[in-house]
């Protein structure tokens, strides 16, 4: 079944009826985006014929919430203006296609036809593009984890060991009984460990230590790049 959803109630009206001759339309075509997720949770709908317009304020963050609703719908995404990084966006949120509103019914119905195969429908510098995207994210996330890696490495092992407990969400105490040191020795610690990593209190370390401990369990900070 397919949904139409448009504010637009004359472009809602003619792709309905050039639609319905070669497939299941569910009816009437949504004006609303409130309405949107609540026709989707109701209904097996297979394709979705978007009009971004509708999206409002949220924009293409609303993707990834139709698609948690429905895993396996087809999101069509109109919009009124053709965007390169918009594109690789719509796609990375969960659209199948991408087109302007402007295309033509025929080409909508051909988009159809290509999505239900496994197909994406998108320009086609799409994959030189996202490829670019790809490079330009790898490289920021290894600069952040090399980050991340220096000030961890700047710390002595004892200090390791209390940062990390820390992120634990031990107490003083707890540390010092778990370490077999004294309040005081990790008070000192934590003193030289603020200093190294530039931050001021513990929130601030069990964060520090927590996102040392994400990257590391995905990116080689050590690589080469």
């Amino acid at each position: 079944m397919l949904l139409i959803a448009t504010p637009d109630s004359t472009l809602g009206q003619s792709w309905a009826e050039a639609l319905s001759a070669e497939f299941r339309l569910y009816e009437p075509f949504v004006k609303e985006g409130k309405n949107l997720e609540a026709v989707l949770k109701k209904n097996p709908i297979d394709f979705l014929l978007l009009d971004q317009d509708i999206l409002q304020a949220e924009g293409l963050n609303k993707l990834s919430l139709l698609v948690s609703l429905k895993a396996d719908i087809k999101i069509i995404l109109l919009v009124n203006h053709y965007q390169a990084q918009e594109e690789i966006s719509a796609v990375i949120f969960g659209a199948k296609a991408y087109c302007l509103k402007t295309t033509s019914v025929e080409i909508i119905k051909k988009i159809i036809q290509k999505i239900s195969a496994g197909e994406l429908w998108v320009d086609r510098q799409f994959v030189s593009r996202l490829l670019l995207a790809l490079e330009d994210l790898t490289k920021a996330k290894h600069k952040e984890a090399v980050y991340f890696d220096s000030g961890y490495d700047s710390l002595t092992p004892r200090e390791k060991e209390i940062a990390n407990c820390v992120a634990s969400g031990y107490p003083n105490r707890k540390i010092a009984n778990t370490l077999n040191i004294s309040e005081r020795t990790v008070k000192a610690h934590l003193g030289v460990i603020f200093r190294k990593l530039t931050i001021s209190d513990r929130l601030q370390l069990a964060l520090y230590i927590t996102k040392h401990h994400q990257f590391s369990s995905v990116w080689s900070a050590k690589a080469p790049g």
